[in-house]
């Protein structure tokens, strides 16, 4: 099935505290300095940062990540979701991923930090 969407939307360049990512060049950055991200962990950042502030449910995720005909692997998103969080810590971002148990995932920017 193919969306479609408002072309702002798929040219944007979203931003979450100090992390940014470019939907077109499909790059990502905590206060300029880039992730060394993969394609499926670019694709989980997007959806997070698209939905900042609301869960985004993990079937959810998957279904971008690999497509609504995968089979899932039960913890494919879950050790991606944990190799964004290393990369994120690594560099100080100011955003968090919390983890819903048995719902999904939410990306918050700490009041702190805004």
């Amino acid at each position: 099935m193919v969306l479609r969407r408002p072309g702002q939307v798929l040219g944007a360049v979203l931003t979450a505290g100090n992390v940014t990512l470019d939907t077109v060049a499909r790059n990502a950055a905590v206060a300029q300095t880039p992730l060394n991200l993969s394609r499926h962990e670019m694709a989980i950042l997007e959806q997070l940062m698209r939905r900042q502030g609301r869960l985004v449910p993990k079937d959810v995720l998957f279904d971008n990540v690999y497509g609504a005909d995968a089979l899932p692997e039960t913890n494919t998103i879950p050790v991606h979701v944990h190799h964004l969080r290393k990369q994120l810590a690594a560099l100080q971002a100011t955003v968090e991923i919390e983890t819903h148990r048995g719902l999904g995932y939410l990306l918050l920017v700490p009041k702190e930090t805004r």
